[in-house]
């Protein structure tokens, strides 16, 4: 049996604002998030800000073989997390 440690996030997202900005593009926009080779998608929305998104966005990533929280927290400090 593989021992190791799970991490959840989780992800709440209700709104993306940004007074005075004007997207220019004709489709739909969403909110794009890439953490632990997974990624995440909101719903496509209409470019009109304030971007209502009341969405919850969820993943889990099992690391093997680290069982100790001090050495995961090393690990994930060199994670990169891309929120588009």
């Amino acid at each position: 049996m593989v021992r190791g440690l799970k991490l959840t996030v989780d992800l709440n997202l209700a709104a993306v604002s940004c007074p005075g900005t004007i997207l220019q593009t004709r489709g739909y926009v969403f909110v794009e998030l890439q953490i632990f080779k997974n990624i995440l998608r909101s719903e496509f929305q209409p470019p009109i800000f304030p971007l209502l998104l009341h969405k919850k966005l969820s993943c889990s990533q099992v690391f093997p073989h680290i069982i100790d929280p001090g050495k995961l927290a090393t690990v994930l400090n060199n994670q990169i997390v891309t929120i588009r």
